[in-house]
């Protein structure tokens, strides 16, 4: 099973309905990509997009998971949580 889990936070516009944005952070470095949506996110299309053309992942350490941009923070991040 492939995991595509990506931790997004919402911006909604201040009509309702009309969308608004989708914020997608590295957790090691703070990188982040935005995309518009015009009713509500899909999330599935925006993990699969991040790993497909930016090389983002998603890890789980400990039982947290992690989006993370590439392998050097992977690196970082595992060398933090000392794993």
């Amino acid at each position: 099973m492939e995991v595509t889990k990506v931790a997004k936070e919402v911006e909604w516009n201040e009509e309702f309905g009309t969308g608004g944005t989708m914020i997608c952070t590295c957790d090691n470095c703070g990188k982040q990509y935005k995309f518009k949506f015009k009713s509500k996110p899909n999330y599935k299309e925006a993990g699969q997009k991040l790993k497909e053309k930016y090389g983002w992942f998603p890890r789980k350490y400990e039982g947290k998971w992690y989006d993370l941009c590439s392998d050097e923070c992977r690196d970082e991040l595992e060398e933090k949580l000392d794993v």
